[in-house]
């Protein structure tokens, strides 16, 4: 497929390929390609990852009506707000954006397992996930960094201490 388009780089040799093939552009061309490159390159998911990758396109929606919100009470367009999901979404398109996710997940997933080695014990979907997306991800470069010390289990913060209210009876 790919050798009828010997001056193009990959990723364009097979878009031509399935545009070829009356595949259209969009997300359905986003599918294809990720799914021939998956193909010629030998990658595969587990399980894990694919759900890792599913909950950080959950949150990623989260964070595009969120953004979305803030924007229209700001005044001005979500995709201006540089760093956003949306403005993300909107440099790469949504199916490059799932992509991204599906490569973010193989980080996570082994940053929460060396969490749970040292005692983390909250959710992963809802307190994981969105903790390491905020201080873990890059939204300009989609590349995980490093970060701060992971977040604190809930069963280790502790109510603060009232001081005793001075006895005025007295």
């Amino acid at each position: 497929m790919m050798e009828n388009q010997p001056d193009l780089e990959p990723r364009s040799a097979l878009k031509q390929a399935g545009s070829d093939c009356g595949i259209p552009y969009g997300d359905i061309m986003g599918y294809f390609v990720a799914w021939a490159e998956m193909k010629m390159y030998g990658i595969e998911y587990s399980e894990s990852e694919v759900e890792t990758a599913m909950c950080i396109w959950e949150w990623a929606l989260e964070q595009d009506q969120a953004t979305t919100l803030t924007s229209l009470h700001m005044g001005v367009l979500s995709s201006e707000l540089r760093g956003s999901m949306d403005w993300r979404r909107r440099l790469v398109g949504t199916a490059e954006l799932r992509r991204e996710c599906l490569d973010l997940a193989a980080c996570l997933d082994a940053d929460y397992h060396q969490a749970v080695a040292e005692g983390y014990d909250d959710a992963f979907d809802w307190e994981y996930v969105p903790w390491f997306m905020r201080n873990r991800v890059d939204f300009e470069s989609m590349k995980v960094t490093p970060g701060p010390v992971r977040p604190t289990p809930m069963a280790e913060i502790k109510e603060p201490t009232k001081t005793p209210e001075p006895d005025t009876n007295k």
